[in-house]
């Protein structure tokens, strides 16, 4: 009986050492549909689907969006976008933003830069927003 007992507690020791030294993830890769909430400086939130697929490690492909790479611990997109005015009308390529999130909390920021004159902000014009993704229901 002393046996089994000091066997076992050497193989769950064992076990656990296997667990200790495992790498460990930062984050579980995204993958699958999320609703993307943008929260404006003003307050005002503006709600969209993201639908991700893995694109290889570090690596997430957001459909009209573009792809996303984990750089120093933080998911990235960079690109090139269009804009809808409030007031009404569509400017195509007005500007650059940059989206940056952790990738355990998904919270994160989104910097947005007018390439031209749109929606009544002059050329050059920045903006900063805070950016949540959730798992969509």
């Amino acid at each position: 009986m002393t046996i089994t007992r000091g066997f076992a507690a050497g193989a769950m020791l064992a076990g656990l050492a296997l667990v200790v030294t495992a790498p460990m993830s930062t984050a579980d890769p995204l993958n699958g549909h999320y609703i993307e909430t943008e929260t404006y400086p003003d307050g005002h939130q503006v709600h969209s689907d993201w639908f991700i697929t893995p694109c290889g490690d570090g690596c997430a492909s957001i459909k009209e969006l573009g792809q996303a790479n984990l750089v120093n611990g933080q998911w990235t997109v960079d690109g090139k976008g269009g804009v809808s005015c409030e007031e009404g009308g569509d400017v195509h390529d007005a500007i650059n933003f940059h989206y940056s999130w952790d990738p355990n909390t998904l919270d994160g920021t989104v910097q947005i830069t007018n390439n031209v004159k749109a929606c009544g902000n002059p050329q050059g014009y920045q903006e900063n927003n805070n950016l949540h993704l959730q798992p969509a229901p």
